[in-house]
C-alpha cells in the first residue's frame, strides 16, 4: 500500500458533460427561465445622468470664476479737498493691507484687486465677501484719520457705498426752533 501524505487533495466531483451550463448572473440581469433579460436601457440613462450631476459639483467651475465689483465713492469729500489724491491713495493702500483672504490680511494674491479711478475705489473680488465688510473697513479708515465725526458711509446701490457728510445744519435748525 502506498503511503498518502497529509496534504493530498480529496477528489472533487466534476460536473457531468450532459448537464447544461449555468447562466452567469450579472448585476444588471435577471434570470427569467432559461434566458437572461436585462432590466432595460434605463441603466444607460441613469449612468449618464449621474455623470452629469457629478460634473456640476461644487468646485467644478474652477475655470469660470465669477467676479463682483464693489465701489466706494469718495467724490463728495474729494470735492471739498478733505480727501485729496494722497489720502485716496492711502485709502487704497489701507484696503490692500487690511482685506482678509482665507483669514490672512494683506495676502490678496489674485482673488481681490483694489483700484483707484478718480475718486472712486473699485474692489474686484473673485471670492464671496459681504458688502458690510467694505463698510466696516471704510469706517475703520475714517476713524483712523479722525474723519468719522464728519463723514458717514451710505449704501447707494446693491454693490456700492458713498461717503457723505452728516447733516449737521439740519440738526442745528431743529434745535433753535424748539
Amino acid at each position: 500500500m502506498p503511503r498518502q501524505s497529509s496534504s493530498t487533495k480529496k477528489p472533487t466531483a466534476k460536473p457531468s458533460k450532459t448537464s447544461a451550463p449555468a447562466a452567469k448572473s450579472t448585476p444588471n440581469s435577471k434570470k427569467s427561465g432559461s434566458s437572461t433579460v436585462k432590466k432595460g436601457s434605463s441603466a444607460k440613462k441613469t449612468g449618464t445622468l449621474v455623470k452629469k450631476l457629478q460634473s456640476h459639483k461644487k468646485g467644478s467651475h474652477a475655470k469660470h470664476l465669477r467676479s463682483t465689483v464693489y465701489k466706494i465713492d469718495c467724490s463728495k469729500p474729494a470735492e471739498d479737498a478733505i480727501f485729496d489724491a494722497e489720502m485716496l491713495q492711502g485709502f487704497r493702500q489701507y484696503l490692500t493691507e487690511r482685506i482678509k483672504v482665507n483669514g490672512k490680511a494683506g495676502k490678496l494674491s489674485n482673488k481681490v484687486v483694489v483700484t483707484l479711478e478718480g475718486s472712486v475705489i473699485n474692489i474686484k473680488t473673485f471670492i464671496h465677501y459681504s458688502k458690510k465688510y467694505w463698510k466696516y473697513l471704510t469706517k475703520r479708515y475714517l476713524k483712523k484719520r479722525l474723519l468719522r465725526d464728519w463723514l458717514r458711509v451710505v449704501s447707494v446701490s446693491r454693490l456700492s457705498y458713498e461717503l457723505r457728510y452728516f447733516n449737521i445744519g439740519e440738526q442745528d435748525d431743529e434745535g433753535e426752533e424748539a
